[in-house]
């Protein structure tokens, strides 16, 4: 596929960072690499920055909750810190499977670099988080009922 066209960055599921082989072949590309943390921990994800840093460090990680959709209880977004002070190299982020835009928006004043928002187009989709994930034409609604600002800051480490 890298023949046919050269993207700007590779994005790496949460479900594929100890895909060790994977993360080997995209890093040889020597394109950006977006790292998405999900349900790893701190080794998880050192084993992948040191296979992907052999060939560069153009990298950044998301703080990413495996929940869809994440309750606003389970975010745990002062988790955006830990990685700034831990991994303070990388450009540091957040991948949101939450309802609404309320999340993303505090973690921006967390001190969040990259927003990916995770959406259903139509729930009639049979896929991964599919039905269950904000829809493109709801956001607006969602975002207004949205009310757990006060609850997504969590402890600050990994969840696992």
């Amino acid at each position: 596929m890298l023949k046919l066209f050269t993207p700007d960055r590779l994005k790496v599921a949460s479900r594929d960072l100890t895909n060790l082989p994977l993360l080997e072949a995209m890093a040889e590309t020597r394109i950006p690499i977006i790292l998405s943390t999900g349900m790893a921990g701190k080794k998880e994800l050192d084993d992948a920055l040191g296979i992907i840093t052999k060939y560069h460090d153009d990298i950044s990680i998301l703080h990413c909750v495996s929940q869809y959709p994440t309750a606003p209880d389970n975010l745990n977004l002062k988790t955006i810190a830990y990685l700034k002070k831990h991994y303070g190299r990388y450009k540091i982020g957040f991948s949101d499977h939450t309802i609404g835009i309320s999340a993303p928006l505090v973690a921006l004043g967390l001190g969040a670099e990259i927003i990916e928002k995770h959406i259903t187009i139509d729930r009639q989709m049979k896929r991964n988080g599919s039905g269950r994930i904000v829809g493109a034409g709801r956001r607006s609604s969602h975002g207004a009922r949205y009310s757990g600002c006060g609850t997504v800051d969590g402890d600050g480490g990994f969840l696992y």
